[in-house]
């Protein structure tokens, strides 16, 4: 197999738009860790959503789904440079991690036109009917349901955590978030007040507040800078491993900037890589320091004391790399 030329995905201006829509009653899914994990019983319980697993070890169970998938695979991904093709074609010797070309927000871009603009319009064989035929047809005799505003989604989503308001806001994983509507409700709350607040675990730049009287959610945002692009959990969880590894005190902002720059080198250390294996032992070391920082941090490192004043942001920028780190830390950015 010849090596592909790289595939550049160049803005188009237009909007893909999905045709489905609504909030799903029912969630069918085999049992992967993803499915059967807090975050997804939590959001599922949000939405009035239930859910459905099928038995281990047979995936004839939902056999539209792999059906899906497997012209997924077939009719994209395996079109794709640094595909990985699979067993079945091994004996090709095309090594995927020397020919990969895309960043994984060029991949979504594909994967949304892919859906939106092929898959779902496209003629099933022998009802010669799409999906989205299949489901605007549906509609017509059951409406979906709705969330009560759009605004919602995200929170209703989120991972849910509950938190004391202190003068500096609300604190995360020994991230400070505060905005000026955290700061009227702890002077106008009573002491020890706690809120519910919803954790975006691919963003953690802001978190989505409940007002403990109105019940709308508001926004408040991380006080340590976290860059302008997304900051996932799981790449915090590997830097809190990396600020334990190297000595370092969580809530102090020099130490974070350090502890960044040594996981950035990490991360620049896996690209280097040149065969797969190396790959592997270098992915087996981030989810050791991300099991570091989710699982011995608390008693390894010293929790900071609440400030009296206004807490300062941070003078060093945190600014994740892009899809070298993406495809590693999504092996074990898991829900938690």
């Amino acid at each position: 197999m010849s090596a592909r030329g790289a595939l550049t995905v160049e803005p188009t201006g237009r909007v893909y738009r999905w045709v489905t829509f609504g909030i799903p009653e029912l969630l069918a899914s085999d049992n992967g860790r993803d499915f059967v994990s807090r975050f997804l019983r939590e959001a599922a319980a949000k939405n009035a959503m239930s859910m459905h697993f099928t038995p281990v070890k047979t995936p004839r169970a939902k056999g539209t789904v792999e059906r899906a998938f497997g012209t997924i695979n077939t009719r994209l991904l395996h079109q794709l440079p640094g595909t990985t093709l699979g067993k079945s074609l091994a004996h090709l010797n095309y090594e995927a991690s020397k020919h990969a070309a895309l960043t994984l927000p060029q991949l979504r871009e594909l994967m949304e036109q892919y859906f939106v603009t092929v898959h779902n319009p496209a003629q099933r064989r022998g009802r010669w009917r799409s999906a989205n035929d299949l489901f605007l047809e549906g509609i017509q005799r059951h409406p979906p349901r709705m969330p009560m505003a759009e605004s919602d989604l995200d929170a209703l989503f989120g991972l849910t955590e509950f938190r004391v308001v202190q003068q500096y806001g609300i604190q995360y994983r020994y991230l400070k978030y505060q905005s000026d509507e955290l700061v009227d409700v702890f002077h106008t709350s009573k002491p020890g007040t706690t809120l519910s607040f919803s954790v975006d675990i691919t963003d953690l730049r802001a978190v989505r507040v409940q007002h403990p009287v109105t019940g709308r959610h508001f926004v408040a945002r991380c006080v340590l800078n976290l860059g302008d692009d997304p900051y996932p959990l799981a790449r915090w969880l590997a830097h809190l491993g990396v600020l334990k590894e190297m000595g370092l005190k969580a809530g102090v902002d020099h130490d974070h900037a350090l502890a960044e720059r040594a996981l950035q080198k990490k991360i620049a250390s896996l690209s280097e890589a040149a065969s797969i294996q190396a790959r592997k032992e270098h992915l087996r070391a981030f989810k050791r320091l991300a099991k570091a920082g989710l699982q011995d941090v608390e008693d390894a490192l010293e929790v900071p004391k609440a400030s009296t004043g206004a807490a300062a942001t941070a003078t060093e920028v945190i600014s994740p790399t892009s899809d070298i780190e993406d495809a590693l830390l999504a092996a074990f950015s898991k829900p938690l």
